[in-house]
């Protein structure tokens, strides 16, 4: 079991950084060779098509590739996070006197939840020197890896007999830590959509209602998929340890 569930998070890993190389602009300026034809037949299309990708135009060469690892990477990173929150509950249940696990649970949670918030801020106001939308590619697989860091490091910490204290600590810091992904995430999204869309500002509504069916999909799969994974490992013998690999 240990073995098996080190191999799965390895491969969640190399899925989630190898999305970050995936082909996508490293500056927001578009060359206007993009080679963008429009008049797509959105009648004679697939209903997956319809549903899931762009149908009033046509987007660059290798949009599909990119959609596809992104939501590979989307789906791996939700199953971590879901073995994360199995071990967090469960190493709360150990740290908490039997009568207030809900009660600690809860401050708990409240606290881990206020550093992400202050660290959105801080990040926020720290990151106004730095150009965003120059480099895409490196904030983008930046982010996937200040990701991977807190989820390994909320294994870490389960894994270990920690008071209650070191735990909530551990735990705000790893959320301070995936707030400030999501902050470089979301910038480098930007220029991202911009270049799917055709570097056309009428294309973007559709790409972003188009983005959202696909992370929908990436989503349920990904409830599905972590339900059977949490079943498996809340077996007794499997570990946070045997989880973070």
């Amino acid at each position: 079991m240990s073995l098996l569930f080190l191999r799965l998070l390895l491969l969640m890993v190399v899925v989630s950084l190898s999305s970050a190389l995936s082909p996508s602009p490293s500056l927001i300026k578009i060359p206007s060779s993009a080679g963008i034809t429009a008049g797509v037949n959105a009648k004679s299309s697939p209903w997956y098509v319809k549903t899931f990708l762009p149908t009033s135009y046509t987007p660059p060469p290798l949009y599909g590739r990119y959609v596809l690892l992104n939501q590979l990477q989307s789906t791996c990173t939700s199953l971590r996070d879901t073995l994360s929150s199995l071990y967090i509950l469960s190493a709360l249940g150990k740290s908490s006197p039997a009568n207030a696990v809900a009660l600690t649970a809860t401050l708990t949670f409240l606290t881990r939840d206020g550093a992400g918030m202050l660290s959105t801020l801080l990040f926020s106001r720290l990151a106004r020197p730095f150009s965003l939308k120059s480099d895409v590619k490196r904030w983008r697989f930046a982010a996937d890896l200040l990701c991977n860091i807190a989820l390994f490091t909320e294994f870490a910490c389960c894994n270990r007999s920690l008071s209650l204290f070191k735990l909530t600590l551990a735990l705000s810091l790893t959320n301070a830590m995936k707030a400030i992904c999501g902050i470089m995430a979301s910038a480098a999204s930007g220029p991202i959509d911009y270049y799917w869309s055709g570097s056309d500002a009428g294309n973007l509504p559709e790409l972003s209602s188009k983005s959202a069916a696909q992370s929908t999909l990436s989503s349920f799969s990904s409830l599905l998929a972590g339900a059977l994974l949490a079943r498996g490992a809340s077996r007794p013998g499997t570990t946070a340890a045997a989880a973070a690999g």
